[in-house]
Formats: structure tokens, sequence, C-alpha cells
């Protein structure tokens, strides 16, 4: 599904070359807080859960700051097993920042659990939504440079081991974003998402085989 909102692409596109975005718009994946909280008992569906993630919806622009970092790389500068052969692979990490994993150890502090579900909830629905944003330019400039875009993948997905988020992070210097792992592999600010895009040439007939995941 394309997101109507995204970063313009780039006019200059380099590969192995990296670009930073911060405050761009984008579409939050409202389908996300409702997948996470139907597997929190006795939140989906009440009053009360719909009451309190209006009322944080409303207030979700103090918490949110999206900032992307990504980059086309040729496809020998990091495997990613899960694709077959690839042209150029496309890396992003996306964040919405650290204020809102603050507010959640705020509401547990005082003893607001559902506040901190709910909040939780909401800033995965922000978190993706910020990545398929991402995604979409990366789409769009491998389309500028004659590319067909297949689906992407984090680390942790098929033969792509979660260690990956290390090599992948690294790569793209994500301390710029202000996002870091923890000892266990676990991106800070929570909120963000790190994945990967394959691109093939645009040949006629030939990108759909190309592009089929294992």
């Amino acid at each position: 599904m394309s997101c109507s909102r995204f970063p313009a692409p780039r006019i200059r596109i380099v590969l192995n070359d990296t670009r930073v975005i911060q405050s761009f718009d984008f579409e939050p994946r409202m389908e996300e807080t409702d997948r996470i909280l139907r597997r929190k008992a006795g939140f989906q569906g009440t009053g009360l859960a719909e009451a309190i993630c209006d009322r944080i919806r409303s207030r979700m622009h103090e918490f949110v700051h999206s900032a992307a970092i990504y980059g086309l790389f040729n496809p020998s500068t990091l495997a990613v097993p899960c694709f077959e052969k690839t042209d150029a692979i496309g890396f992003a990490v996306v964040t919405i920042g650290s204020k809102i994993d603050i507010e959640m150890e705020d509401c547990l502090a005082r003893g607001d659990v559902a506040e901190a579900v709910i909040l939780d909830a909401l800033g995965s629905a922000y978190a993706e939504g910020a990545a398929v944003a991402v995604n979409q330019t990366l789409i769009e400039e491998g389309r500028m440079l004659g590319y067909h875009a297949g689906p992407r993948r984090s680390p942790g997905f098929g033969r792509w081991q979660i260690e990956a988020q290390f090599d992948l992070l690294r790569l793209l210097n994500s301390t710029r974003i202000q996002v870091r792992l923890s000892e266990s592999g676990y991106m800070i600010p929570q909120k963000s998402v790190s994945f990967a895009v394959p691109f093939v040439h645009s040949f006629p007939n030939s990108n759909e085989s190309r592009l089929k995941q294992p």
C-alpha cells in the first residue's frame, strides 16, 4: 500500500551515499494500534480504551519527532540473506524519537498502566507510518535510477538474523539521528524501525521472478 505523504526523493542520487531527513510528514498506521490492543485483554473495543486513545492521539505531536537515515547501496555492501539476486539494496533506519519512551515510563511510574499500553500501541502505529513513508521515498528514488523495488524486510525476518542490526546501524551511522542499539540488539529509542529494500533493474518480464522472497 502506498503512503499518500512521504519525503520528496533526492534530485541527485548516488549509490552508497546516505541522506538524513527530519520532521517529515507521514500517515500513522492506525491498524497497528488495533493489532496491538487486540493482544491486550480488556483493551481493544472498550469505551475507556477508545477515550484514552483519542486523548493521547490529540497529543502525539508533543511526543513525535520523525527522523530517518537511508540510502541506496551496492548489494556487496551488506549481505541480506532473505533477498535473492539484486542490483541494489536500500537500507534505512527510521525513528519517532525518545519523548514517547519517556512518557511511557512516566505513565508506568504513576501506575497508569492502561495509558502506557495505549501510548505504546500508538507509538508503534506512528513508527510504522514513518517507516512506510521512508520506504516509499526509497522506492521513488530507485525508480528514478531505473530500478524496480521488492518488499521491505527487517533484521529478524527469515534467514536475516536479528544480529544484523549491528551491521545495518553501523553502515548507516544511525547515531546521526540518535538511534543506537542496546547490548542485546534492541533499538533505542524503542519506536524505531530498520529495514532493507531489494532493487533490480526494470527489465520487462523479469522483475517479478527475481524479486520473489524465500
